[in-house]
């Protein structure tokens, strides 16, 4: 993971870093573990718990010594059922949910220059009142540092 920190910066690109949300959970009703498909990896619940959390606890102290921009969805979203359609992969609502989040954690990242003759417009897209973009032109996205 340290490589691919260092990699990255040495290409120029601005590392940042997430754990990836599970329906797995210390927390697991019976019912809920039917939707986790233990046959793939061939462990048991507590073993696929280690799994995970061993994969995170490399993650999360890499962000910190790196200083990597790093979004924890995994503490935020994981065992949360309404969002997986199985073990690892969303659900409609769950891809909805994980995109917000990631949205919303990498907008601060993000200077918007419209050049000259260039637009973006707002309208409202949804019935639960969410905004979604609709740029004409062809913007420029570079990525920086929050202020």
């Amino acid at each position: 993971m340290e490589l691919i920190v260092d990699a990255s910066r040495n290409i120029g690109a601005t590392p940042i870093l997430l754990t990836q949300a599970t329906l797995v959970s210390p927390a697991n009703s019976e019912q809920e573990r039917t939707f986790i498909s233990y046959q793939y990896q061939l462990l048991t619940h507590s073993a696929l718990l280690r799994a995970f959390d061993e994969t995170y606890q490399i993650i999360r102290p890499v962000g910190q010594e790196k200083k990597v921009a790093f979004l924890d969805l995994a503490k935020e979203l994981n065992g949360r059922r309404e969002l997986f359609s199985d073990h690892v992969h969303l659900s409609t609502e769950g891809s909805e949910e994980v995109a917000r989040r990631v949205a919303e954690f990498l907008t601060p990242y993000f200077e918007h220059p419209f050049p000259e003759g260039e637009r973006s417009s707002w309208k409202e897209s949804r019935t639960d009142g969410a905004q979604q973009s609709a740029v004409f032109g062809k913007p420029t996205y570079r990525l920086g540092k929050p202020d």
